[in-house]
């Protein structure tokens, strides 16, 4: 986390761009980058790599208080938009033994999602995992019921 919002991708909208954009209404990070956020990473493996890090790596930095300032269990499934490779998900089953999850995030994400969890974690939990891919700007999974979160 501490690397993706220190790194020059970051860092150089607010110092190059900032003042301008307040101005004028542009957007920093496409000022600096040339495109917006998501096709900054589409074009860029080794930043998106990096922010799909940092993303898994929040409960390192925030901890799993969530875990006991929501009642997860008053719920059937969690649709995790812009979930990353699911690891709050992962973090949210593991206590809701009868909770499922959906985690949707971008293709490139996506496609290893599962993977990187398979020699981790118990296949109990992964079989009750969905990874969807997607553009969270066009559509989103739909709900299923009122028990979907």
């Amino acid at each position: 986390m501490i690397l993706m919002h220190n790194s020059p991708e970051m860092v150089k909208p607010w110092i190059e761009t900032l003042e301008a954009s307040i101005r004028d209404g542009g957007i920093p990070f496409e000022k600096v980058n040339g495109v917006d956020l998501f096709e900054y990473m589409n074009q860029n493996k080794e930043f998106d790599t990096l922010f799909s890090q940092a993303m898994d790596s929040v409960e390192n930095v925030a901890g799993v208080q969530f875990l006991d300032d929501f009642n997860w269990s008053q719920f059937k499934r969690i649709v995790d938009v812009g979930g990353s490779t699911g690891s709050k998900s992962l973090t949210i089953l593991k206590s809701n033994t009868e909770l499922k999850a959906v985690v949707f995030d971008r293709p490139e994400i996506i496609n290893g999602a599962r993977e990187k969890w398979q020699s981790k974690e118990a296949g109990s939990v992964l079989e009750r995992m969905e990874f969807i891919s997607g553009d969270a700007l066009k559509s989103i999974p739909k709900a299923e019921s009122e028990g979907d979160v």
